[in-house]
């Protein structure tokens, strides 16, 4: 019997050891690497992308662009050219994490028949660009900058340029704004004001993580892995440089990202010419469907103001 006993609770004290082993494994290594691997394979079966159209579904004229950036990795990029002969400018898209450039194509069609072109771009880490992590704007802000200096030698593309950026492309279209005046106005729909604010929401929501330290820790190490300065990534400071016309949404029932981070943008903003736009019954992901055609007339009507004259 005492045999037995002592045998159980080797058992038990080994499973335990083993639970608290594997957590610390996970904390350390595993967590961080899905919160900042947008094509992690875990998070790809999990939520499984749809089928992805091309621009000539759309009978769109249209050329492929490749953009490397100053660490070395390619991003790929299609240039959308405007149906119209005299075009009014070219807007640079921005899709959120786990998303892909496809994501616009509608928009784009429609902007193109309004006289404008478009490029889409897959962010680093996503879709069919180059790099792992994504780090929030810290690096991608320099790979839109690249960007801009190719659209900068295209004479096909109108050098008014315009910059729509959704969630994580929203946090970077406004760093991007904050320090290249080349882009002239943005529409930026849904995004975060402070990243480590929002890592933290993040973290409560989807892993139920209340332990100030375990969260603390696991940040920590998303920001080393990805090489990120948390303090960098921190828009509601950074849009205080932002002097162009812009055009903030949020979704009022965004659980995601709360719309608290959309007014602390919006109030910091420099710039005279702001708007916000808050879409009623909205969340996170359906800004476009609430929004409706209205929305749409709305921020057709701001690119057209700002357009080259």
């Amino acid at each position: 019997m005492r045999l037995l006993f002592y045998i159980k609770k080797h058992i038990v004290v080994t499973a335990g050891s083993l639970i608290i082993l594997t957590g610390i494994l996970s904390v350390h290594f595993y967590l961080p690497r899905i919160f900042i691997e947008p094509n992690n394979i875990v998070v790809k079966l999990i939520n499984k992308a749809p089928k992805k159209l091309n621009p000539d579904d759309f009978g769109l004229e249209n050329s492929e662009l490749e953009v490397y950036t100053k660490d070395g990795y390619k991003l790929k990029a299609y240039k959308i050219y405007s149906e119209v002969a005299k075009n009014k400018g070219t807007i640079i898209f921005l899709h959120g994490i786990r998303a892909y450039k496809e994501h616009f194509l509608p928009m784009c069609k429609l902007l193109s028949q309004k006289g404008f072109n478009s490029v889409i771009v897959d962010l680093r880490g996503h879709g069919e660009s180059g790099g792992t992590y994504c780090t929030f704007g810290y690096k991608e802000k320099h790979d839109i900058l690249s960007m801009i200096d190719m659209i900068m030698l295209d004479k096909r593309l109108n050098k008014n340029i315009g910059i729509w950026g959704q969630s994580l492309g929203g946090a970077i279209a406004l760093q991007t704004m904050a320090i290249d005046k080349r882009i002239k106005y943005g529409i930026v729909e849904s995004t975060f004001s402070d990243l480590n604010d929002v890592s933290e929401e993040y973290l409560k929501r989807l892993l139920k993580l209340e332990n100030a330290s375990i969260s603390k820790y696991l940040l920590n190490r998303v920001y080393d892995i990805a090489e990120i300065k948390s303090k960098d990534v921190c828009p509601k400071e950074i849009v205080k440089k932002i002097t162009q016309p812009i055009v903030l949404v949020h979704g009022a029932n965004d659980k995601r990202i709360n719309i608290y981070h959309a007014h602390l943008n919006y109030k910091n903003i420099k710039s005279e010419d702001k708007t916000f736009l808050q879409i009623e019954n909205a969340t996170h992901l359906n800004v476009w469907k609430q929004g409706g055609s209205n929305y749409f007339k709305t921020l057709v009507s701001f690119l057209e103001n700002n357009a080259a004259q």
